[in-house]
């Protein structure tokens, strides 16, 4: 073991029970084949590196760790872990997906296989093709588990432990009864992978539909938010211009200082508002379109630099454009 491993495998340690065990099962669903102790120690390293960012920035600027920037610390650590986090999540639904798009055509040729007369061992284990990826590779391992002893119905609904996937769930649940009832699994098998590829085939449409709404989203948070708070901060500027040349004239020749005040909203503070709100309506768009597509907001967190990065970029441009060219 190299002097890295080492250091992750000592990191690692620091994580709860439940956490290391939440964390292992999506990691077994993900079929990412790196150690839990390992991918919790980078986690963990990382998070403490940029934990300890802003309290060193802190103490080196004011002497002392001043409150907002250990909160800043933890925020930092806590947003590692939950990145860490979604690269697991997304793993596991990219696996899932694959898996069930494969699942209907496997379907077919095993129900093929066994009116040509092969048993279900034999029709499972030549179709376990290439083409079919990671649900070939959990085939072949059931395959494995039935060849050592174990029986066939429970080698494959263990295949559940390593699929997060109720589609297939279901359909191993399914198949495994048939094999233990003896009923006429050719059919049952064409006539759910007919229904797997109908419910399929329901949900894209239902995507297509709603891909208006989902562009007039993209164009709102992209272009239109951007826009706007960019006019509003060159409206600022030129009112704060105005008031700064007429007010103290208007003042001293009137006595209206009772009634006029300079503002104290700066323009340095307008710019934080608006990328604060362009960020954080950015990733809320982005669980929308999540939800709109699969029905799960945490898997709009894809989409979200996508959203963010060229709204910031263009509100940025449209600032620049506005106070140098207009």
């Amino acid at each position: 073991m190299n002097p890295k491993q080492n250091l992750y495998r000592i990191f690692g340690r620091f994580a709860t029970g439940r956490y290391r065990r939440f964390i292992e099962e999506n990691l077994r669903y993900s079929g990412m084949k790196i150690p839990l102790g390992d991918y919790l120690g980078q986690i963990n390293l990382l998070g403490f590196l940029v934990f300890i960012m802003p309290i060193l920035v802190s103490y080196l600027s004011f002497k002392k760790i001043q409150l907002i920037y250990l909160i800043s610390g933890i925020v930092l650590f806590s947003g590692v872990h939950f990145i860490g986090y979604l690269i697991i999540y997304f793993k596991t639904e990219e696996r899932k997906s694959k898996i069930e798009n494969s699942l209907p055509d496997m379907l077919y040729l095993i129900a093929a296989n066994m009116k040509s007369g092969m048993s279900p061992y034999n029709a499972l284990k030549s179709s376990a093709l290439e083409q079919f990826g990671p649900l070939k590779d959990e085939i072949e391992h059931a395959i494995a588990l039935a060849n050592s002893g174990k029986s066939l119905a429970d080698s494959l609904l263990g295949i559940s432990r390593h699929v997060k996937s109720e589609t297939l769930s279901r359909t191993l649940r399914i198949f495994t009864n048939a094999i233990k009832s003896g009923a006429r699994m050719s059919s049952l098998l064409e006539e759910l992978a007919n229904d797997i590829s109908e419910t399929r085939n329901l949900k894209r449409e239902l995507v297509m539909n709603t891909k208006t709404y989902s562009l007039f989203i993209m164009f709102i948070i992209i272009i239109g938010a951007p826009l706007l708070m960019a006019i509003s901060i060159h409206l600022f500027d030129v009112i704060s211009g105005i008031q700064s040349s007429t007010l103290p004239s208007v003042s001293d020749n009137y006595g209206m200082n009772a009634f006029l005040g300079k503002t104290t909203i700066t323009r340095q503070f307008l710019m934080s508002i608006s990328i604060t709100m362009l960020v954080i309506t950015g990733i809320l768009s982005s669980m929308l379109l999540g939800v709109i597509k699969e029905g799960k907001m945490l898997y709009g967190m894809k989409y979200s630099p996508v959203v963010i990065i060229p709204s910031v970029i263009l509100f940025y441009l449209v600032i620049y454009w506005v106070g140098n060219v207009i």
